[in-house]
This record gives structure tokens, sequence and C-alpha cells, in this order.
């Protein structure tokens, strides 16, 4: 609900937002009014779509270590309706969306079927299509050619390699591999990750930034100009990014920066959940 209230609250009013949620883990009807409970409080022209994922459960069963949710998103493409052209799949709790999105909706495919900022696995040898990663991506936000991927019956691809793949980005792992050559870039806007692990660290001003360091493996600078060249150009990126995905310092916790935290806190307050969030993870409420 984190989440969704940033969207809710950063997305221009006059188009109308389509969230569609593949549920796991005995998800219930009650849980489900607590998110519509969203449209009174922030917004009405907003449609919320529930699509039983279940069968993730079994048929990806170990793939990422934090369960089932992670991997659902896998199977989401599959469930939708063909009026579904594109799709972007943002990860929930740890991720705010802060600006308007509608141009990455009108972002160019082509004949790609998943599109996303750079993640750090290139260079490094695929398990399944036996290559070296030249371009590898996050599936903490990444845009979905929905046709092309239900024409290419992705999901019966990820089930049938997924024993070769088991940890907590499992399945950002099996997704790179099965549809290697078929993935490109989006900028760093749409999924920056916080340039500093702390508010330490942000004062120094480090150099040779960690989260920077994976940029330099990256390759086909020329073909994707919307990249950082330097590390000055990534850090700058930072300060006014659409998404703020925290990967490495957790709000939950209490760590990352405290300007992206106080930010989240905002969205906990303005969704009405300030007392059973700050109960269940004191560190958002530091």
């Amino acid at each position: 609900m984190i989440t969704l209230a940033s969207i809710m609250e950063s997305q221009n009013y006059n188009k109308i937002i389509r969230f569609h949620f593949a549920v796991v883990l005995g998800f219930n009807v009650d849980q489900m009014l607590k998110i519509y409970s969203l449209r009174s409080r922030l917004r009405e022209n907003v449609e919320f779509n529930f699509y039983n994922a279940k069968r993730v459960e079994t048929d990806l069963n170990g793939l990422n270590t934090k369960g089932p949710g992670a991997v659902a998103k896998l199977l989401l493409p599959q469930l939708l309706p063909d009026d579904i052209e594109k799709i972007f799949i943002v990860d929930t709790g740890d991720l705010l969306v802060i600006k308007d999105l509608s141009e990455l909706f009108k972002w160019d495919l082509k004949d790609y079927l998943y599109a996303g900022v750079p993640a750090g696995n290139v260079g490094t040898l695929a398990k399944i299509t036996n290559k070296i990663y030249d371009m590898f991506i996050s599936v903490g936000t990444f845009l979905i050619n929905v046709k092309k991927v239900k024409e290419e019956n992705m999901y019966e691809k990820f089930v049938k390699y997924k024993h070769n793949y088991r940890s907590g980005n499992g399945d950002q792992d099996l997704l790179n591999d099965v549809a290697f050559g078929k993935i490109t870039y989006l900028p760093f806007k749409y999924g920056m990750i916080s340039p500093y692990t702390n508010d330490g660290d942000s004062e120094r001003a480090k150099e040779n930034n960690k989260f920077f360091s994976y940029m330099k493996r990256i390759k086909l600078q020329d073909k994707y100009t919307f990249l950082p060249k330097d590390e000055t150009e990534f850090l700058r990126m930072g300060y006014s990014p659409s998404i703020i995905h925290h990967m490495h310092g957790k709000w939950m916790f209490g760590s990352d920066l405290t300007v992206y935290r106080k930010l989240a806190q905002y969205y906990i307050r303005y969704a009405g959940i300030w007392d059973e969030v700050c109960k269940e993870f004191p560190g958002y409420c530091k």
C-alpha cells in the first residue's frame, strides 16, 4: 500500500491507472478491500485487478528464496486480458514512484520482450544459454511486451528451467537467461537505486561509489546513450528519479538515506496505515 499510494499520488490525474496483482499465499477478500480503500482516500479513477497466481507456489517453488510473491511477476503477463499491450512491474514496499510515468508507457519495445534498468551480471556466464551476458536487467522494475511474452509462452520456459537457479534473485537470473537477446534497457530514472547506503556515506561523498561500480561493466554504451557515462552523472540521477528503489539499505529496517525514508513515511501516512506499519516494521518510522 505504501508503493500503491506513491503511484496514485504521482500520476497524471486525468489518466486512469490500471493495477494488476498476481496474488499468492491465501490473499483474501479483507486484504483486497483494504487495497480498495485507497480509492476513496486518494483518487477514484483507479482500477484494481486481482489474478489468482497460486500455481507459482508449486510451479516455481524454490526459485526465489524470498517466496512465491517474488516470482508471481513471471506468471502475471499470461493472466492478463488480451487488450493489455504493456505492463510495468514494480517491487513493493521498498520502492516509491515519485514522478509521472506517461512517457514510459510510450516506450517503443520493438520486438523485445522485456526492458529494464541495468543490473550487475554483465560479463558473467548464463547457466542455461551458456553465453556471456552483454546485457542484464533488474526485475525490481521492468516493462513487459505482454503480447510477445504470451506468444513465446515465456512462463512455460521459466517453469522448465527453474531448477538452474535458486537464490534471493533467482527470478531475475532466470528471466535474463531464458530471454537472452530479447531484452533492452530503460533509463535509470525508471528504477534508480539509492546512490548511498546511509547518510554517513552521503555526507562523506565517497569516491568509487560501489553502486556505480557495476556500471563500469556495462556494454553497448553507444547504443544506449541515456545510460550514465561516469560516476558523477550516475550520482546526479539519484537526486531526481521517477522511481527510487532502495535495494541495499531497507527503509523497513531504518536504513538508507533519511530523505528517502522520510518520503516513504509520507506515503505511509497518506495511505492511512501509519500505526500498523510502525508496529510491524518500526524501521520505516525511524
